[in-house]
């Protein structure tokens, strides 16, 4: 609810076999003809890769995971991005060295504080620090053999390397 006559409503689709994972954000007025929506905003320009180490829980205890995610494209307040993860190795219950990469779609909010991005079973909320840091709240409720879990982590764009 952002007033009595307004509110944001955040969608996100996780899966399923007719549409793609996505998220987005609709702004909602009363009534139509009523009260303007919020005046536009420069929004933050995200792409880049974001990387950060947090903890994150299993059944059989925390697990350490370098989340990263690579923004690869922005078209105003839409975004498409990959999450680059390490797959856990069956024989030690560790991220081991294989590299997955899933690909993702989402919005950012309307004010461009904050915004979502969501794959096949899981989605990453996101609220905007500074141009250079994010606070990410992963959520995965469903992916293949994987157990439910979800965590905070922050995130830091990465600069590129000189010359490039």
């Amino acid at each position: 609810v952002v007033d009595a006559n307004r509110l944001d409503l955040e969608f996100a689709r996780f899966g399923g076999a007719a549409e793609a994972p996505m998220g987005f954000y609709v702004p909602f007025t009363r009534q139509p003809g009523g009260p303007a929506g919020a005046k536009p905003v420069a929004l933050p320009d995200l792409r880049g890769n974001w990387e950060g180490d947090t903890y994150y829980p299993q059944p059989d205890g925390r697990k350490p995971s370098h989340l990263r995610i690579e923004v690869t494209k922005q078209d105003g307040a839409l975004l498409w991005a990959d999450n680059v993860w390490h797959p856990l190795d069956p024989a030690t219950q560790q991220p081991g060295a294989k590299v997955a990469r899933d690909g993702m779609a989402g919005s950012l909010h309307p004010d461009g504080t904050a915004g979502l991005l969501a794959k096949a079973g899981a989605r990453f909320s996101f609220k905007v620090l500074a141009p250079d840091r994010m606070l990410v709240e992963f959520v995965r409720l469903r992916a293949g053999l994987e157990p439910p879990t979800a965590f905070y982590a922050v995130l830091a764009r990465q600069k590129p390397a000189a010359g490039k």
